[in-house]
């Protein structure tokens, strides 16, 4: 009986993927669309996509606290990924739109034996800053390009 109690609790302590469809929002209320196809895992202030055909491929959304977007990146890669980062080679400022104040693109430079097409981190701005983390593979990015034009054409802030 002992043993039932701890995998019960074991399991429940997890955060579990849950296939999910349509609008979802973050704990901050960042909202966005989540394709078919895809899951979402909300750990506190991060939340993961993930394709069903590929569990080695994320979109991320980090509610950041920190109060610029270099900080803000930093923030959500040590929630995402603790360790060191890869080398930022662009980085690029645009502005604001879809009722985002600004935002802020990191392009990473991809380890040259990685099958990975984007590692990509945009910091966007509305009174505090909502980052994404697109580390995708070769084949998801190709297969997948109208599912993140989805997700990302409906992110908004709250």
């Amino acid at each position: 009986m002992r043993w039932l109690v701890i995998l019960l609790v074991a399991c429940a302590s997890t955060p579990i993927a849950k296939p999910v469809t349509g609008p979802h929002a973050t704990s901050a209320g960042t909202t966005f669309i989540v394709p078919a196809g895809w899951s979402a895992v909300e750990t506190g202030a991060m939340t993961v996509l993930t394709p069903n055909d590929s569990k080695d491929s994320h979109v991320v959304f980090v509610e950041a606290t920190s109060g610029d977007p270099d900080s803000a990146r930093d923030e959500a890669w040590k929630m995402y990924r603790p360790g060191p980062t890869l080398p930022i080679v662009k980085t690029d400022e645009a502005p604001g739109r879809n009722g985002w104040q600004q935002t802020r693109q990191y392009t990473y430079e991809s380890p040259p034996d990685a099958d990975r097409t984007v590692v990509l981190t945009v910091a966007f701005a509305s009174g505090h800053w909502t980052v994404a983390i697109l580390d995708l593979a070769n084949a998801i990015m190709n297969l997948r390009t109208d599912d993140l034009s989805t997700i990302f054409d409906h992110l908004k802030p709250k």
